[in-house]
């Protein structure tokens, strides 16, 4: 055996978000279509390795405001994003904008921003510190300063747990180079002077000193003080190591940062002896000597340093130089140090600086700690009592003040809820902790806080989301300036929170309403609008002070989310209160509502491919993916289907009474069809054969079921019918417009014609306006006619200087939308993308006004929005709303504005496919280029969306390449004075491209093949798009949330289409095929976000596995349900009962078997396991058996795993399903099919996986491999065993070969014999490796084994007894590692179709915990080798996001080779940016190669086939 090479593609990217950012990417926008939409600001999403921006719009109706996301940009990244922040920079002075700041996993930074000319974040630096030798493998921690004046990254360590901090500070003035004896002629040529940041460097986190640590007892309103058991006797700080969060906090004049960190770690089988009590909070201020280095002219080795060791876009700059030096550039000190806090802390949240401190969230509650060490908290279950164990009462008063006595229940707490006391003396609580609860009326809340999130609406209130969906509001209560106590409150069920982001720029204040999203890894993100009422409860008063409200509104400008500006007295009304006057947080209602929401499907569990929908609807039921995702409230099922399948379908005759001598016997009895609906609610029809056109004019009546006929006096005119439209601006009706192959009729609402327009030359396609406008092109030439309706009669329009013989291709586009304005041209000296260029002194006075205003304002525009605002001219009724576009033979497109046919658009060489088509653009074509691969088919401008309408570009080539372009709002667009009256706003961004089949000629005998044609519609299931008709029909959609995508039709030889206006009927299609014609309607619930639409099933559980049964084309669906997990002793008795009513249960699953059908996806019998047992895994086996002619049959197979505490061994079970039909019930005929258990076997330990070959039955149970018989259909007998790793996390089988999959000891390749039984160990991989996938790859008499481990590597193994090195084949040879970034754990395989019948090859598909869905196929030797030259030239002559290495990211460090093994497997994202590239880019590049586009293009579509 040898491996085959392989190529991987990344079908999907992953689902979810787990990082959020709301920033100001964009200062200018064009004015909205009304005056009630406004772009607030962008929302940055991302997850592993996708990101994507978006525009929020904030829709204001009076009070009843709401927002939307629009998707403005989405990108696949080459790194794993592991955190987002918020920068200003000094050139954010200057346009306004905010940049943004991406750490990626294994030590990088990238500072980014976004350029419109580009339509994309362009990066500015990256810092990589990866080659550090104290740099380990995994995740760093990062966090930026809310005031933008530096960004820490806490390097992984591969010390133990001593870390070290990588520091990049950011100017926040301009360096001085005449100031310093710098030429400034000669320096600042590249503006050095504006360089954002300064030479990055290292700070160990041993070298931190301490100006105060919690040896001084820290203070407490409600507890006595005393001093701390841990580092007191020696009087020395403990080592900040072990961190697990860091932040920044607002409101410190010096970059100061919080770290929660564990000096010691530890887990729950140590608390007796070291306590519940070792994670702590220490203030850091981080002084760094770059802004005396601003203000000192004089030290001119600084200014060097900056101007010398600034790292490049490139990642090749001067960040190891800087972190040689013996010094670092930033003095860190230790300012404050927490008493010690409980083991369950999780993470950290900065307050708002008018409240100050810090929350730390625990798994069972939360924490505030101030800077002096007081400490206050709310208990989320009653866990939170007991977090702090070992600590007792040293005194009665002690005693009676903190706890009502050993035992007894804190203050506010429920009844019930103590603090455990144990023996010798100390404090009941760590000094300084006072733990409060006030759970609202009768609540009580039952909630842990693992993977929760938190965010300030207010500056006393909190919102915490939580993984299982509950919604937590938190009100801090203030006297004077401390907080005394906090509360919780349950607000309802909501989204599985994963990250949570305030909208910055809302016209809500701060406190009183706005926005925030809310991102999800295992379901759908939302945008919530809060809103905290007016009414409630007045706050608390402490000490002799007067209550007070503080008004603190919000500035989204240059602060953080929470402004800038410290607490002090001039911020509270009265403006001079007393000394201990208290400010109380707000007890007002807090009230959230669904604003939008982002459509995902979490984590694949499972999946198979069977029926997704039942045999009596639609006729032939397609086979699709259907796959186990999400989790919590959000889980279910969902289907991935590979083409758009017609659901609904019903036969429509129309054409019942045509003579059989106009139709022919060979063709359809239409060539195209036209469903229109008039404002009289009148239905019309129309259809056309190539001979003669029907009209029907009609209302819908009664039909029967089976076939759909709508009969009325009919209107047959013997001529083909080209494009049929109705037009809006008709005086007193409607006027239906109808354009032949040689005239176009006016027709009035009752079919009769008002006027004939005889046309000069034969047309070939035409397209008809609401507007009014028409325009016919002829064949044989780009020329056209435009005509206008004006009063029920056609004028003919002058097309001067837009068709001539150069013309090679036209279209007309009404903005039914109103959302693309013309813009103004630009006065001289204006900035073409940023506007005009505010002056320093501007913003300064600006800034400063808004520092010391006493109510704080909106953010301020820059001037250069300000002017770009102006600019713009929305478009009218009469003017700006309806284009010609025109391209040449030169590739030069040009938009013109009718009626006066006004030039508002110019770009040549559109005809390369440039990834951003500009208007402006005048570079040719050059002459290298051959002309045929250039030349133009046809060319439009189509609406393409959902709810959001937007213009979409077509442009299709003659050698078959269709690129699809976004249109997005422009303001560099007006760069040319030549155009008085203004230019379009917009800018054609590239979101897809396919390279069409060409036309399939048609073959004596047979029909004649349908012809391609571009369809628009304007609604089909509440979708607008274009339908491509031809012998391989295709959609093109877009959904709210995603760019247009093109997916296949799953019918073929369609010659016509049209949406299906009848009201009674609802906004269907309908389709023409060779067999009928038919009304159909899209997949209901469908979601075309993703390149693969999907249609996600919900319900409330989760599965676990999933398998579709042949026999009875059902599905069984392992369910796991949440109960309460209970273990009893010998004597039956519960072995834990908790000492409180409020402590969280512990919980565990507990499965049902489900068969589901398809279709409605309804359970119609299921199988209930025992107690604390669930399903692990779920397979269709095929066993030998007697009771059929073949010898065998399927059966369901489970495996399960039985818990039973956590000090005693899982046992399992092993259960044979058969799935049989019944007589089902009059009342209920769905119900045919019932669930018979066969055999069952209680296991001593859990049954990880099954599988089956040569009709026997493969089980892992524990450490062992098991070969069963199904003996006499009734047991399974065992006749076969093998010893095997520590858990069996994969079992695939291939003829009779098992690959064995181990959660530590990687990879095993056993044989099966039979005569006699016998299990044969071939030969295993030795190294330790933690596999969570592994299946066999073929290739034309080669396989390899595909290993995938738990951290998304993909590992190639060969079995080779000849080679020396595999020890005579016992060990198995890796020849290949790929990182894939995503865990993938369930495959499947699939037939790889080729052209040549007797090559012989499968792919592997993967579903990933992300939701990704990835592809591994081979691929032959000769395409392997020219793909892998391309992929290093892609990798070297191309500009990557962020400047991220691919190669980097695919390499896996491995100590045991000199050199990475990364050229197994091609990187199939990296050659799909092939086809996204130019046209004259291309033939650069495969140059290179010598080989040329088309070849490559050919390979790239046969290695990208679907599974």
């Amino acid at each position: 055996m040898s491996t085959a090479p392989g190529y991987h593609r990344q079908l999907l990217p992953c689902s979810g978000q787990s990082h959020a950012l709301s920033c100001r990417l964009i200062t200018s926008h064009p004015p909205a279509p009304s005056p009630d939409h406004e772009i607030i600001s962008q929302l940055v999403t991302a997850r592993n390795n996708f990101i994507q921006i978006w525009n929020v719009f904030e829709h204001n109706n009076n009070d009843n405001n709401h927002a939307k996301l629009h998707l403005l940009y989405e990108k696949r990244l080459h790194g794993h994003i592991t955190h987002i922040a918020r920068v200003r920079t000094l050139a954010s002075k200057k346009d306004g904008a905010d940049r943004v700041l991406i750490s990626f996993k294994d030590a990088k930074m990238s500072l980014m921003e976004w350029t419109p000319s580009a339509h994309e974040l362009l990066p500015i630096s990256l810092h990589t510190f990866e080659k550090l030798p104290q740099v380990a493998e995994g995740l760093a921690l990062s966090a930026t300063d809310p005031s933008s004046r530096m960004s820490v990254l806490l390097l992984p360590s591969n010390t133990g747990g001593d870390g070290t901090l990588a520091i990049l500070p950011f100017f926040q003035e301009e360096l001085d180079l005449e100031g310093l004896g710098v030429d400034k002629d000669a320096w600042d040529k590249d503006g050095l002077a504006s360089l954002p940041y300064a030479p990055s460097h290292l700070l160990p986190l041993t070298s931190l000193t301490s100006s105060s640590t919690h040896l001084t007892p820290a203070r407490s309103s409600t507890l006595f003080n005393t001093s701390l058991p841990s580092h007191s006797a020696s009087g020395s700080a403990p080592p900040v190591r072990n961190i697990s969060s860091i932040v920044f906090l607002p409101g410190f004049t010096e970059p100061t940062l919080a770290l929660l960190y564990a000096p010691e770690v530890t887990w729950t089988g140590r608390l007796e002896n070291t306590g519940g009590t070792n994670f702590l909070v220490s203030i850091v201020t981080l002084a760094s000597s770059l802004k005396d280095h601003e203000k000192d002219n004089n030290n001119q080795s600084i200014a060097q340093s900056g101007l010398n060791n600034t790292t490049g876009a490139d990642g090749a700059g001067g960040d190891p130089g800087s972190v040689g030096g013996s010094s670092s550039p930033t003095t860190a000190i230790i300012i404050s140090t927490s008493p010690l806090l409980p083991y369950t802390s999780q993470y950290i949240h900065p307050c708002p600086p008018e409240v100050g401190g810090i929350l730390v969230v625990t798994t069972n509650g939360i924490l505030h700690v101030e800077q002096g060490g007081k400490v206050v908290g709310v208990a989320s279950n009653a866990w939170f009592a007991k977090d702090f164990v070992g600590a007792s009462a040293t005194s009665a008063t002690a005693s009676s003040s903190a706890a009502g006595g050993a035992g007894g229940a804190l203050p506010g707490l429920p009844p019930g809820i103590g603090i455990g006391v144990g023996g010798g003396s100390g404090s009941m609580l760590p000094s300084g902790v006072g733990v409060n609860s006030r759970p609202g009326e009768g609540e009580q809340i039952q909630e842990g806080l693992e993977g929760s999130s938190i965010t300030f609406v207010a500056s006393t209130k909190a919102v915490v989301f939580l993984r299982s969906g509950s919604v937590l509001e938190l009100d801090l209560t203030i006297v004077g300036r401390s907080v005394t106590s906090l509360r919780l409150r349950k607000k309802g069920k909501g989204v599985p929170g994963s990250c949570v982001e305030r909208i910055r720029g809302s016209k809500g204040n701060f406190g009183d309403r706005g926005f925030v999203f809310v991102g999800s890894e295992v379901g759908e993100g939302a945008l919530l609008k809060w809103v905290v009422g007016k009414e409630g409860a007045q706050g608390h008063t402490g000490g002799s002070g007067t209550t007070m409200a503080m008004d603190v509104d919000d500035d989204d400008d240059d602060e953080d989310i929470y402004g800038e500006s410290t607490h002090d007295n001039s911020t509270i009304t009265p403006a001079t209160p007393a000394k201990n006057a208290a400010v109380a947080g707000p007890t007002r209602s807090l009230t959230l509502t669904t604003c939008d929401t982002v459509s995902s499907y979490g984590a694949i569990r499972s999946f198979a491919i069977g029926l997704v929908d039942s045999l009596a609807d639609g006729g032939d039921a397609p086979a699709e993916l259907v796959a186990c995702t999400g989790g919590g409230p959000t889980a279910g099922l969902t289907v991935f289907p590979r083409s758009i399948s017609p659901r609904k379908r019903r036969r429509l005759d129309i054409n019942p009474s045509t003579p059989e001598a106009l139709v022919e016997p060979s063709q359809p009895a239409t060539r195209g069809v036209w469903s229109l609906r008039l404002s009289t609610g009148s239905n019309i029809l129309i259809a056309s054969t190539d001979s003669l056109t029907k009209m029907s004019f009609q209302l819908p009546r009664d039909y029967g079921e089976e076939e759909q006929r709508y009969m009325s006096e009919d209107v047959v005119v013997e001529e083909t019918t080209i494009a049929v439209g109705v037009i809006e601006s008709a005086v007193d009706a409607e006027v239906i417009v109808r354009v032949g192959k040689k005239s176009v009729v006016l027709l009035g609402a009752d079919l009769n014609p008002i006027q004939t327009h005889q046309l000069s030359k034969p047309a070939v396609r035409a397209s008809v306006l609401p507007s009014g406008y028409v325009l016919v092109t002829a064949a044989g030439d780009g020329k056209g006619t435009l005509l206008k309706v004006n009063q029920a009669e056609i004028i003919e329009l002058s097309l001067e200087g837009a068709s001539d013989e150069e013309s090679a291709g036209l279209s007309v586009f009404l903005d039914s939308a109103n959302s693309v304005p013309l813009v103004r041209p630009r006065e001289a000296g204006m900035d073409v993308d940023g506007g005009a260029a505010a002056s320093a002194v501007d913003l300064e006075e600006d800034e400063e006004d808004e520092l010391y205003a006493t109510e704080r304002k909106r953010p301020h525009a820059s001037l250069a929005s300000l002017k770009d605002a102006e600019l713009f001219i929305p478009p009218t009724e009469t003017s700006g709303r309806s284009w010609v576009s025109v391209i040449d033979q030169k590739g030069t497109l040009k938009v013109y504005a009718l009626p006066n046919m006004q030039e508002v658009f110019s770009s040549a060489a559109v005809t390369l496919l440039p990834s951003i088509i500009l208007d402006g653009a005048k570079q040719p074509i050059p002459e290298d280029v051959d002309p045929d691969d250039v030349e133009v088919d046809r060319i439009a401008i189509f609406n393409i969306g959902q709810s959001r309408i937007r213009p979409h570009l077509f442009i299709l080539l003659t050698n078959g390449s269709l690129a699809v372009y976004e249109g997005h709002s422009s303001v560099s667009a007006a760069s040319s004075a030549t155009r008085p009256e203004g230019s379009l706003g917009l800018r054609f961004v590239k979101v897809c491209i396919k390279r069409l089949p060409p036309p399939r000629r048609r073959v004596a005998g047979s029909p004649e093949p349908a012809k391609r044609e571009f369809v628009p519609f304007a609604c089909v299931d509440g979708y607008s798009g274009v339908f491509v008709t031809g012998e391989d029909p295709m959609w093109v959609l877009a959904a709210d949330h995603g760019q247009a995508n093109i997916y296949e039709h799953s019918v073929k030889g369609v010659y016509s289409f049209s949406e299906f206006t009848f009201e009674d009927e609802g906004a269907g299609y309908i389709v023409q095929t060779r067999e009928d014609l038919s009304v159909c309607s899209l997949p209901a619930n469908s979601c075309f976000d993703r390149e693969m639409p999907y249609i996600r099933i919900p319900r409330d559980r989760r599965y676990a596995a999933l398998t579709f049964d042949i026999d009875s084309g059902l599905y069984a669906c392992g369910a796991l349900y949440d109960t309460e997990f209970m273990n009893f002793d010998d004597e039956g008795k519960p072995v834990f009962v908790g000492d409180s009513p409020y402590i969280t249960k512990p919980t565990n699953y507990r499965s049902v078997l489900e068969l589901v059908a398809p279709g409605t996806w309804h359970a119609i019998d299921g199988y209930e396991f025992r107690s604390n047992e669930f399903i692990s895994t779920v397979k269709s086996v095929t066993l030998s058996t007697r009771s059929t002619p073949s010898g065998k049959k399927d059966f369901v197979c489970v495996g399960t795993t039985v818990h039973r505490a956590e000090d005693l061994a899982a046992r399992g079970g092993l259960y044979l399903f058969e799935v049989i039909r019944i007589l089902a019930h009059p009342e209920t005929p769905h119900l045919d099919h019932k669930l018979r258990l066969l055999s069952f076997e209680d296991t001593k330990s859990v049954v990880g996986n099954v599988c089956d070959i040569n009709g026997f039955l493969v089980m892992s149970m524990g450490q062992k491999l098991y070969i069963r018989a199904f003996e006499l259909d009734e047991t399974l007998i065992a006749v076969g065993f093998l010893d095997v790793g520590v858990h069996v996390t994969s079992l695939q089988s291939l003829k009779n070969f098992i690959l064995i999959g181990d959660a530590l000891q990687s990879v095993t390749l056993v044989a099966f014999q039979e005569d006699p039984f016998k299990l044969v160990l071939l030969g295993r991989d030795y190294r330790p490796g933690k596999t969570a996938s592994a299946n066999f790859l073929v290739n034309d008499g080669k396989v390899s084994f595909v290993v995938g481990d738990i951290f998304g590597i993909l590992r190639v193994f060969e079995y080779d007894p000849t080679n020396i090195t595999s020890q005579a084949g016992m060990k198995l040879l890796c020849r290949t590692e790929y990182n894939t970034g995503s865990e993938g754990v369930t495959t499947m395989l699939y037939a790889k179709r080729t052209g040549s019948e007797d090559l012989k090859q499968n792919g592997i598909l993967f579903g990933g915990t992300d939701g990704s869905l990835y592809t591994l196929i081979p691929v032959r030797d000769a395409v392997f080798k020219r793909m892998l030259a391309l992929q290093t030239h892609l990798g070297r002559h191309i500009q990557h996001f962020g400047g991220l290495n691919p190669r980097g990211f695919r390499m896996v460090k491995n100590d045991s080779v000199s050199r990475a093994i990364v050229k197994g497997v091609l990187d199939g994202d990296l050659l799909a940016e092939f086809d996204t590239l130019p046209l004259d880019l291309q033939m650069r590049l495969t140059e290179l190669i010598k080989s040329d586009p088309d070849t490559i293009g050919a390979n790239l579509r046969n290695l990208s086939s679907s599974f």
